[in-house]
């Protein structure tokens, strides 16, 4: 869920922008306020949580599939980007919302929801640093899920005794 996520995030600005440069969290450190445009994306601390609900039944050759979810997965995301202004911040941040908006499909083709998206724009006033950010707080909620299989009774017959 997580790469995926990230993945998405990075083609969508990308996209958006194709002159901006996706840095690590390591690369950040040394570089972000000195590359315009530029993002880093950074992942929260992820819960999950026991769920059990069923998601979605389908009955196929007598076989009855059920597939559930097992956990429920709350995942922060948190995405800076660095921009030559506030309109090149906030016209990034649309574009990302945009994108990702209503959710992304992780690699077992389940759908994560975009729950939240909150945005601080900051504009530097240090004469050496230019440029405006916006800190980005996002949070998916996916799951992890399972398909239980029974066979299912065709036909059933009296039998007198």
């Amino acid at each position: 869920m997580i790469a995926e996520i990230k993945t998405r995030i990075a083609a969508v600005l990308l996209e958006a922008e194709p002159a901006i440069k996706i840095l690590t969290e390591a690369e950040a450190e040394a570089q972000y306020d000195r590359t315009i445009p530029a993002a880093v994306i950074l992942a929260g601390q992820e819960t999950a949580e026991p769920d059990g609900s069923v998601v979605a039944k389908s009955t196929l050759d007598g076989v009855r599939s059920i597939l559930r979810k097992k956990y429920a997965r709350k995942l922060p995301l948190r995405v800076m980007i660095h921009a030559a202004g506030e309109a090149g911040a906030e016209a990034l941040y649309e574009e990302l919302l945009a994108g990702i908006s209503p959710g992304i499909h992780d690699a077992n083709g389940h759908f994560c929801r975009l729950e939240k998206a909150t945005c601080d724009f900051v504009d530097d006033r240090d004469k050496l640093r230019q440029g405006s950010h916006a800190d980005i707080q996002l949070e998916f909620s996916g799951g992890v899920y399972r398909v239980e299989t029974a066979t299912l009774l065709t036909a059933v017959e009296a039998t007198p005794e």
